[in-house]
């Protein structure tokens, strides 16, 4: 028994019939992974979208964020390496800055933008983890960006 590059398990002992059918089952695994995938990264990009236009309406962020928003997200979909990246440049810059806010006594802050800040942390930690740990997440990436 070995593997190829994909870690799937080959057996050169196998029957034809049993080899098609392990090869069906990585087919379906890997299916599997993909749509698995998509669903992490496409709910990631709506919403950071999301995010970005409920900021331009309450004015904390302009046009060309929710540009730049929408750009990075649609580039996330499509498997783009860069996006990936970018987006945990940005999320990590905010991670940051809310670990400041956060950690500063002498800044008054109203318990919900505390508590959202919390959870703003929270998310980035979580996307982070899932753009570059999730096998699901580059299976998809991959599958997006070479077909």
């Amino acid at each position: 028994m070995r593997e190829n590059n994909r870690n799937e398990v080959i057996d050169d002992n196998l029957t034809p019939e049993q080899k098609k059918q392990a090869l069906q089952e990585a087919h379906a695994r890997r299916e599997r992974l993909i749509d698995n995938g998509k669903v992490i990264v496409y709910t990631i990009a709506i919403i950071n979208i999301v995010d970005s236009v409920v900021s331009l309406i309450v004015g904390s962020a302009g046009i060309i964020a929710l540009i730049f928003n929408i750009v990075i997200s649609v580039a996330l979909m499509s498997g783009k390496g860069w996006a990936r990246v970018l987006f945990v440049i940005g999320l990590s810059i905010g991670i940051l800055l809310s670990l400041i806010v956060l950690s500063t006594p002498s800044i008054y802050m109203p318990t919900g933008v505390m508590v959202f800040l919390a959870i703003a942390l929270i998310y980035g930690v979580v996307v982070i983890v899932l753009l570059f740990t999730s096998k699901a997440v580059s299976e998809f990436m991959y599958w997006a960006k070479n077909g």
